[in-house]
């Protein structure tokens, strides 16, 4: 075993102790030394050779664990994977700063039986929630909704330790990427191939490594640290271990992964390349890239005498967005510049459909048949619960591409609940206005709004009827005053509701008229800086903020928020989310869990279990909520794919791809 210290210039606790740990008879001082801290929070850490955990080449190279002076360093290969399996396994509770997407399957695939998964209590907690709590500013998304783009952080331990402990670490990553990019060979050399050759191939007895291996794990314990104390004084742990309970399960559930039907999937591939290849072949005639992007296309609508009405912000030249194609679209076939702007839109939303939601499962055929996202239980700026790579919460709930690809396996069904009406019963249940509550009591609030809208114009008998008059005004009500709530402007509603800015006006003043308690209540909310949510949670309205460019302090508008009634709804209805999965825990489904999709609870069970399931899931996701309103949900059994596999391809089902 070496032993080493560091200066890690940090003014508090400049000092490290460094253990490297090769040789199995060191293993009983290390048993000691976790026996000593059994009931602290440590950290964990791991390096790999950079290929995905479910490859069948990948290995664990090195275990990083550390309290907050000391590290440990364990070379996998010369310990065995049993011993430190073992060490790992018996230690009650650590932190890790990414564990769903890094620690917890590089553990699981790398070092067998390291980690106590059949436990519901977290083995591996994550930093990242806890982050999110200490600085919600890791939760502001950069340049969106009209928010300062300056106000978002990174969430990354180097920026998060550089920020509020040392730049040691973030400097010492530099000084090994340098190693890298110096010691790759020819046609690795690139930022990213360098990091993957380097991982791989940098021998664990090189001090670099060794320091910042050790470093990872015993900065993530003086983060944590440091940050725990802020959320004990605003007195929330409690919410807070709500929510590391909440991604413990999620960690899980991403570990497991979401099967892959090959066969659909390989079918779903060839469709939306025949859309592509199609589209392309029509756009090429007229000079336009396969992308359906870049100056040919102003060219082409040029030559087709059709003018652009919007200017790019950034060049100043025409702009060709998906609100100009939308509108030319709307032209119909027989129109030349309605034809282009459909074939162009047809080809962006099927290739961005492929790269976003297709390859990653083909890219999970290739491995283990399962898709693994990274799924977060905080991880909006109001508190909900997030998906990235692949972006499944994006997709609309009724799709049927590719959501119908997940499933699969034999014997096995999903069963999945949403919040039925959840906005404007969450609405109803916080504000306590009279009308929306006897309007949801009612039956179909939707009809109700819809009928506040456009009065004995709308037939409340046809609202649900495809192509009548009163089922667009539903679409457009229904739409619009959530709009509305979420504080759009009236030119924003016009454009979600259809109809012109005088009628809109009517419109809006006739819905702040019919539910005035409830629009006066989120008038005095948005004259706030943040909203309090019923576990402590607080979401600053950040379209009120921004930051002096000289002190980075952040800086307040005289102007009201418009967003209180959004993150208000939103951030409680995670809450009812959060305490209906609790309540599945407690009756022994989280092993069950498949992913959670904002509103939504998707279990995968074995068949002869969808019915027992279905009626938990709907008895726990049931339930009063506040001033008389009870969420009312209802579980379905969806069969052996989460929507059923169609037998043919329906252009309408791209049309909600943003593009």
């Amino acid at each position: 075993m070496i032993s080493r210290h560091f200066d890690t210039r940090c003014a508090r606790d400049p000092w490290i102790t460094l253990h490297v740990m090769r040789d199995r008879d060191a293993a009983e001082r290390l048993r000691v030394w976790l026996s000593q801290r059994q009931n602290w929070v440590l950290g964990l850490d791991c390096e790999t050779n950079a290929l995905p955990p479910q490859h069948r080449d990948f290995r664990v190279r090195a275990v990083q664990i550390a309290d907050a002076d000391t590290a440990w360093v364990l070379d996998v290969e010369s310990l065995g994977t049993e011993l430190v399996a073992a060490l790992i396994r018996g230690h009650r509770t650590w932190v890790a700063q990414f564990a769903g997407v890094a620690e917890v399957p590089f553990l699981h695939h790398g070092v067998p039986g390291a980690l106590r998964l059949d436990e519901d209590e977290p083995h591996v907690v994550e930093l990242q929630t806890l982050l999110a709590w200490f600085d919600p500013r890791t939760l502001v998304p950069a340049g969106k909704d009209g928010i300062d783009p300056r106000l978002s952080r990174p969430r990354g331990l180097k920026d998060n330790t550089t920020r509020w402990l040392t730049p040691v670490l973030a400097e010492v990553e530099a000084e090994m990427h340098a190693w890298f990019h110096e010691h790759a060979p020819k046609g690795h050399r690139t930022p990213k191939k360098a990091k993957a050759w380097g991982f791989a191939n940098i021998p664990v007895d090189s001090e670099l490594y060794q320091l910042y291996s050790g470093l990872d794990p015993l900065m993530a314990v003086r983060l944590w640290n440091m940050m725990i104390e802020t959320i004990q004084r605003r007195g929330v742990v409690h919410s807070l271990m709500d929510d590391l309970r909440t991604q413990w399960d999620c960690d899980r559930a991403v570990l497991r992964g979401l099967p892959v039907d090959e066969a659909y999937v390989r079918w779903l591939d060839r469709k939306l390349r025949s859309v592509v290849d199609e589209a392309a072949e029509h756009l090429a005639r007229l000079g336009i890239k396969p992308s359906g992007s870049g100056p040919q296309v102003g060219e082409a609508f040029a030559r087709l005498g059709v003018q652009s009405p919007k200017q790019s912000p950034k060049t100043g030249k025409p702009s060709w967005d998906k609100e100009v194609l939308k509108a030319l679209a709307k032209r119909g076939p027989g129109d030349p510049g309605g034809w282009l702007a459909q074939r162009i839109i047809e080809v962006r939303q099927a290739t961005k459909f492929h790269a976003a939601y297709v390859q990653p499962m083909l890219d999970a055929l290739e491995l283990d048949g399962h898709v693994h996202c990274d799924l977060r239980a905080l991880g909006t700026v109001t508190g909900r619960m997030s998906a990235a790579r692949p972006a499944i919460q994006q997709l609309p709930k009724k799709d049927t591409r590719v959501r119908a690809a997940y499933g699969g396996r034999l014997g096995w069904v999903f069963v999945s609940c949403d919040l039925a009406q959840g906005e404007p019963r969450t609405m109803a249940a916080l504000s306590g206005d009279p009308n929306l509550i006897a309007d949801i009591e009612a039956g179909d609030i939707n009809n109700a709004v819809t009928a506040a809208a456009f009065g004995h114009a709308f037939d409340p008998s046809e609202g649900k009827v495809a192509g009548t008059p009163s089922y667009l005004m539903r679409q457009g009500g229904k739409a619009g005053f959530l709009a509305k709530v979420y504080g759009a402007g009236i030119g924003r509603l016009a454009t979600t509701i259809g109809t012109d800015d005088p009628a809109t006006r009517a419109i809006n003043d006739r819905w702040e008229q019919r539910y005035s308690v409830m629009f006066e209540r989120f008038a005095r909310l948005n004259q706030g800086v943040k909203i309090t949510l019923a576990n402590g949670f607080e979401v600053p309205l950040w379209d009120r903020y921004t930051v002096d460019d000289e002190t980075g302090e952040l800086l307040v508008y005289p102007k009201p928020s418009r967003k209180a009634g959004n993150y208000e709804t939103q951030g409680t209805q995670k809450l009812y989310l959060n305490q209906a999965w609790r309540r599945m825990v407690a009756r022994g489904w989280s092993w069950a869990l498949a992913m959670f999709v904002h509103d939504e609870i998707l279990l995968l069970v074995p068949e002869f279990m969808a019915e027992a399931a279905r009626r938990d899931l709907e008895e726990c996701m049931t339930f009063d909520i506040g001033n008389g309103v009870t969420m009312l949900c209802e579980a379905t059994i969806d069969g052996p794919t989460w929507l059923p596999q169609p037998s043919d391809f329906d252009l309408r089902e791209l049309e909600a791809v943003e593009i």
